[in-house]
């Protein structure tokens, strides 16, 4: 192998300046530079690729957590319970009331304050129209009051001292202060019922007036449900007015008005032994909780 020489010979060009000097150059070396800038070029595109990346499947990841959050509010969120006058129907239970069992003391306790018969002149009052308590007329309490006690007034007269028929007052209407507009000595008719105070004694002389021609008539009232809330109770009725058309026949109305006729009933052992009780008309009464934890009448509804 020979020796390599001391001194070796490049590469060189000349280049004449633009002003006729020689200038010697010597070949620029390329390759490395190249390559580190194509290098650059590369990563940048594949850190901008993995960034998009990234953002893309965390994107899905938070909207999933977002669509998770919206489901879980939309199932399991709950609302305070409002009093509404007309909720939810006997086939279709809300959530978010509690289902009271129809063996309930208080539930019946409470659906028997209001003791309407068929010759209540204030059956049609609740049952054609509906309505809440302060519809109702100092005359018409009075009457619901006596009602409650079952009192049969058309054959006897009885005596109530004021004592007496102000707790009346106070369990049906959860009031107090109704007595004081009772306290008028003389003789004073109320719906069905003539009065007698007399202030003496401090004692009320209750009798009732002549029955009407309603008797033949008969009602068919029945509990299908009830549901409360913190605040309310909502009792479902079924409900019929049956109208005495001859000898064992009736006439079946979801009201005292008589004008939408639900189904005819013969009553072949004279018994009023009504069954059928689907075809009915539901009404929904609502009471509020008092804090005495009773329940007083707010109102009634068709449903």
């Amino acid at each position: 192998m020979e020796p390599k020489p001391l001194l070796e010979e490049k590469e060189e060009k000349i280049v004449f300046a633009s002003d006729n000097k020689l200038v010697v150059t010597k070949k620029k070396k390329e390759g490395k530079k190249g390559n580190l800038k194509g290098i650059l070029n590369k990563s940048v595109v594949l850190t901008v690729v993995l960034t998009l990346v990234v953002f893309y499947f965390l994107g899905r990841t938070l909207y999933g957590f977002y669509l998770g959050f919206e489901y879980f509010n939309l199932r399991y969120a709950s609302s305070t319970p409002m009093v509404v006058n007309n909720p939810n129907t006997d086939d279709t239970p809300d959530d978010a009331l509690e289902e009271i069992p129809l063996n309930s003391a208080i539930l019946n306790n409470t659906y028997e304050k209001i003791n309407l018969t068929n010759c209540d002149n204030l059956l049609n009052r609740f049952y054609s129209t509906g309505l809440i308590v302060n519809d109702l007329t100092l005359e018409e309490k009075f009457s619901l009051a006596i009602n409650s006690l079952n009192l049969v007034t058309d054959t006897g007269v009885y005596s109530l001292s004021v004592n007496e028929l102000n707790d009346v007052f106070v369990n049906l209407f959860n009031d107090a202060s109704l007595i004081s507009n009772f306290l008028i000595s003389g003789e004073t008719t109320y719906g069905e019922y003539v009065v007698n105070y007399d202030e003496s004694a401090g004692m009320f002389i209750i009798s009732g007036l002549n029955s009407n021609t309603c008797d033949n008539n008969f009602l068919v009232k029945e509990i299908s449900r009830a549901t409360a809330d913190s605040d309310n109770l909502y009792i479902y009725e079924r409900f019929g007015y049956l109208k005495y058309i001859d000898v064992n026949n009736y006439e079946v109305y979801d009201s005292p008005s008589e004008e939408n006729l639900l189904t005819t009933y013969n009553d072949i052992d004279g018994t009023k032994n009504f069954t059928n009780k689907d075809v009915l008309a539901t009404y929904m009464w609502t009471y509020k909780k008092g804090s005495d934890n009773n329940y007083y009448f707010v109102s009634v509804t068709r449903m």
